[in-house]
């Protein structure tokens, strides 16, 4: 391996002259349908990177990404305060209950057999998916990265031994540290979730091992005095990651009243 872009001296120091390449640790398999699977993929992930630095403005490589809509229901009623649910169920129209299949991945074509990653997109649960174990399996013979956002409140043990081991970016959504202002941005089910997210962390052996768990804060004036308050939450309950999110703009005009308190989106 040779390296034709030295890094500047006050990075590297005087011990390293060179870019350093990291080698991970090979993983051996005898599936040889799995094995034209993976090749597929990180063939079309070079192509798509060359295709990119050349700017190609027609590509015939396909997005190493792909944004899925697994399930478009959810538990959490009323929706969660900054939820704009109505505007998602109305822009899903006929196609709200349809369901997600292997059947729906054979539609996608390359874009799902070339793909490295899939993003969950959908506005919904998905731990209320009866046949999610059949897609996790799915995703995983086929060397697929899966991300997927919960509330975290379904998080049984029946679905945490779904996760255990699996190459999955789990990000939860708690966005408190205290029942009190969860409450004012959901429900009264903190408590429950909190020992939901120590049970998975504790099943897969702790930080490191999949599924990897993002715990999610997005700062608010609701719950942005308790950021500090978060972050000792979550050293505690030892994640992967802590991740800030920010709200994004809508055009809808949320307003609830929950918990005593009265949130305007705007």
């Amino acid at each position: 391996l040779t390296c034709d872009t030295p890094l500047p001296r006050e990075i590297s120091g005087d011990e390293h002259d060179g870019l350093s390449v990291r080698i991970g640790n090979p993983m051996l398999q005898e599936d040889p349908t799995r094995h034209r699977a993976l090749e597929r993929i990180f063939k079309n992930a070079v192509l798509n990177v060359e295709e990119m630095l050349a700017g190609k403005t027609v590509l015939t490589s396909s997005p190493r990404q792909l944004g899925i809509d697994m399930h478009g229901v959810c538990n959490v009623k009323p929706p969660c305060v900054y939820c704009d649910w109505d505007f998602a169920k109305e822009q899903e129209g006929e196609f709200v209950d349809t369901p997600f299949t292997a059947d729906t991945l054979r539609e996608y074509g390359p874009f799902y057999t070339k793909s490295q990653e899939l993003v969950n997109c959908s506005i919904g649960e998905p731990f209320m998916m009866r046949q999610f174990d059949d897609l996790m399996d799915t995703f995983a013979s086929d060397g697929k990265a899966l991300e997927v956002t919960t509330n975290g409140q379904i998080l049984t043990d029946r679905n945490i031994q779904k996760l255990v081991g699996r190459g999955i970016e789990l990000y939860i959504s708690l966005d408190a540290a205290t029942e009190e202002t969860y409450a004012k941005l959901r429900n009264n089910t903190f408590s429950r979730l909190i020992d939901n997210v120590r049970r998975l962390v504790s099943a897969k052996g702790g930080p490191g091992r999949g599924p990897f768990v993002n715990l999610v804060f997005m700062p608010m004036r609701a719950n942005v005095h308790e950021l500090e308050a978060f972050i000792e939450l979550c050293a505690d309950l030892r994640p992967d990651r802590v991740i800030l999110r920010p709200l994004n703009a809508t055009f809808s005009d949320l307003q609830w009243e929950r918990g005593g308190y009265r949130f305007s989106y705007e």
